[in-house]
């Protein structure tokens, strides 16, 4: 998650409280992990790493490079729940970061 916390109402986090706990805590426990890959799941976890211009269509079945880590955007369970056809693409990003994970 991109906060620590849940928004009234399980809205999406606003930016003032996505940035504090993105700069605050997210990236400094990724720096501390240190993780091969990170999955993301929907567009507001994608746009917190990626940039808010990034599109979660578009960035899903893409690899992206950040620090040492490599991020793999796909649709969150909940899209998946409204649009069950999408599993599909969620089962190629799965076996795509299989496939991340072994080479390294």
């Amino acid at each position: 998650n991109t906060v620590k916390c849940r928004p009234p109402q399980n809205r999406a986090p606003n930016p003032e409280e996505s940035n504090t706990c993105i700069d605050l805590i997210l990236l400094q426990e990724i720096s501390i992990i240190k993780p091969k890959v990170i999955c993301t799941l929907g567009a507001t976890a994608t746009k917190a790493l990626l940039g808010p211009e990034v599109n979660i269509s578009e960035s899903r079945g893409k690899q992206f490079t950040v620090g040492e880590s490599i991020i793999v955007p796909t649709y969150h369970p909940a899209y998946l729940l409204r649009n069950p056809s999408a599993k599909r693409f969620v089962w190629d990003d799965m076996q795509n970061i299989l496939s991340i994970i072994e080479k390294k």
